[in-house]
C-alpha cells in the first residue's frame, strides 16, 4: 500500500525537479511554463499566440521562456543567432496532431475552394504554357504526380497572393485614413513628378511600403526554429539542442529603441540617415538567412507597382461601411478580422 502512494509523489517530486533545474528555468517567463505547454497551445489555437507572446516581452524583456521546450527572443542578436545558423524549421507542435489541429482550425481557415478546383483542372490539362509553374516542374520531374503538381502551385499561391495581398489590404486602409491624409498626398505627388522613373527609384513609395509592412506584417507570429543538438548560447542565456527558439515580426518591429512610437504609422522614418543601419537589420517582414523569403523582391515589386498606378490616379478614403481591420491571425498569415477592406476610390487625375 505504500508503494501505491510513493511511486507517484516520486514521480512528481522528479518531474519538479527536472522542471526546476532545466537550463530553460533560468529564463525569465511567468512560473506556470516550466511545468506545461498546455496554455500557449491553448492561446495557439484560439489565435492569440502573437499577442500572448507580445505581452510577455513587454514584462519580462527581451528573452522569455514560453513553455517547457519553447522560448522566444525580441533582440537583433538573437534574430541574427537564430536565423543564419541554418537551423531546421519547425513543423509544428506534433507532426502527428497535424491533421487533428488542422480539422481543429479549420473553421479559422481561409476557405479556398475555387483556388483548389482551378488548379486541379489545371494541372490535368496538358502542354502547359512554357512560362508557367507547370512547365518548370514537369521538365524537372516527368514522373511528378498530378497531385504533388497541384500541390506545388498551391504553395505557391498561398506564399506569394495571401501575404503580399494581405500586406497590402491593410497598408491601403492605414492610407485611407484623415490623420494619413498628408501622407497619401505626398506618395501621389512623388509618383505624378517622377513618372519617368522606375517603381525602385521612388524612395517615398519604397519607405511607404516598408513602414506598411513593419506595422503590419502579413505573417506577424513566431518563425520557430529547433536549436541544435549541442545547444546554443542566445542572449547569455544557455538553450539546450532541440529547444524551439522563435522571434516574431510583430515584437521586433515595436523595439521603441529601433523605431520611436512604434504604434504611429511613419513612412519618414525610413528616409532618415540616423539609425537606418539599425532599421533596416531589424526589418524581419521576411524573415532572415537562408530560410527567408525567396519572394522578398518579388512580393516588393508587385506592392509598389500597384500603389504606384493606384495613388497616381486614385485618391482612397474609408467606405461608408466600417471595416474591422484589427488583426486576425490565421494558422500562417494575418487578415483583416472582418475579412472586409471597405474603401472607396476618387479619381484625382
Amino acid at each position: 500500500m505504500f508503494l501505491i502512494y510513493l511511486l507517484p509523489a516520486l514521480s512528481i517530486i522528479y518531474f519538479l525537479y527536472t522542471r526546476l533545474t532545466s537550463p530553460l528555468s533560468k529564463l525569465p517567463g511567468p512560473l506556470y511554463t516550466n511545468f506545461t505547454p498546455l496554455y500557449l497551445i491553448y492561446k495557439e489555437f484560439t489565435g492569440n499566440r502573437r499577442t500572448y507572446i507580445d505581452s510577455l516581452h513587454t514584462r519580462y524583456g527581451p528573452v522569455i521562456r514560453i513553455s517547457p521546450s519553447e522560448c522566444s527572443f525580441s533582440s537583433y542578436s538573437a534574430m541574427k543567432e537564430i536565423y543564419t545558423s541554418g537551423a531546421p524549421y519547425l513543423e509544428y507542435y506534433a507532426p502527428r496532431l497535424a491533421e487533428f489541429f488542422d480539422n481543429l482550425n479549420s473553421k479559422r481557415s481561409r476557405s479556398v475552394p475555387l483556388a483548389n478546383d482551378f488548379v486541379l483542372e489545371a494541372v490535368q490539362k496538358p502542354n502547359p504554357a512554357s512560362y508557367s509553374l507547370l512547365s518548370k516542374l514537369h521538365s524537372k520531374a516527368s514522373e511528378l504526380e498530378d497531385l504533388s503538381a497541384a500541390a506545388e502551385c498551391m504553395d505557391h499561391l498561398a506564399a506569394g497572393i495571401d501575404t503580399t495581398g494581405d500586406g497590402l489590404c491593410f497598408l491601403m486602409h492605414e492610407l485611407s485614413l484623415p490623420q494619413n491624409a498628408h501622407i497619401q498626398q505626398r506618395l501621389r505627388d512623388e509618383i505624378n513628378d517622377d513618372q519617368d522613373k522606375s517603381f525602385d527609384q521612388l524612395p517615398y513609395l519604397d519607405a511607404v511600403v516598408k513602414e506598411g509592412l513593419r506595422v503590419f506584417p502579413p505573417i506577424p507570429m513566431s518563425f520557430p526554429r529547433y536549436t541544435p543538438d549541442s545547444g546554443t548560447t542566445l542572449d547569455g542565456y544557455y538553450i539546450p539542442g532541440h529547444v524551439i527558439v522563435s522571434c516574431q515580426p510583430f515584437t521586433l518591429h515595436k523595439d521603441p529603441e529601433v523605431f520611436p512610437s512604434p504604434e504611429k504609422f511613419d513612412p519618414q522614418r525610413w528616409l532618415e540617415d540616423k539609425g537606418e543601419l539599425e532599421r533596416n537589420r531589424m526589418f524581419f517582414a521576411f524573415s532572415q538567412g537562408a530560410r527567408g523569403c525567396i519572394g522578398k523582391h518579388l512580393a516588393l515589386a508587385e506592392m509598389k507597382i500597384l500603389l504606384r498606378e493606384v495613388y497616381g490616379q486614385y485618391k482612397t478614403v474609408l467606405g461608408k461601411e466600417k471595416a474591422d481591420m484589427r488583426f486576425d491571425d490565421q494558422v500562417i498569415s494575418s487578415r483583416p478580422k472582418g475579412q472586409k477592406c471597405r474603401l472607396q476610390f476618387q479619381k484625382v487625375v
